[in-house]
């Protein structure tokens, strides 16, 4: 286990790519397969009744660096639009307030595209279409995240 991985299951569990028992379930893998294991992870996988919210705590205290990155919240996006057959309205919102309504530096064609995605509310399958032209290049960089649960 690295902090890497630590990384990659908070990102994906705070995304909404997994749920909680996936987030668990890593956990007691860990568990079963070390010999010294650090008490937060037993701390996590004996979480079975916390919340999203609980667990990414747990998981916070460990990581050292801001999480996710901007790729890996638009792969994120991207899985939950193409493999999790989520409607853009769902994620939408989470990508605008990421993106659109913040100070720090984001990349122009970022910004521009979700804005531009936004506005084209008015023919929904014209935004998903965009949407899905948009996030695909991130797909990957989505799904590198949920490998962690299979690890």
């Amino acid at each position: 286990m690295t902090s890497l991985d630590t990384h990659k299951l908070l990102a994906a569990l705070e995304l909404g790519i997994i749920d909680p028992d996936d987030a668990i379930a890593w956990a007691d893998r860990r568990v079963v397969e070390a010999d010294d294991v650090p008490y937060w992870i037993i701390e996590l996988s004996t979480s079975a009744r916390a919340s999203r919210f609980d667990l990414a705590d747990i998981l916070q205290e460990q990581v050292s660096e801001p999480v996710p990155t901007d790729r890996e919240f638009l792969g994120a996006m991207a899985v939950r639009l193409f493999d999790l057959n989520h409607s853009l309205y769902d994620i939408l919102p989470k990508m605008y307030e990421r993106f659109c309504l913040t100070s720090r530096p984001v990349e122009k064609d970022v910004g521009g595209t979700i804005f531009i995605i936004d506005d084209v509310d008015w023919d929904r399958d014209r935004a998903t279409a965009t949407a899905r032209d948009f996030l695909q290049p991130y797909l990957d960089d989505g799904r590198d995240l949920l490998e962690i649960t299979k690890k």
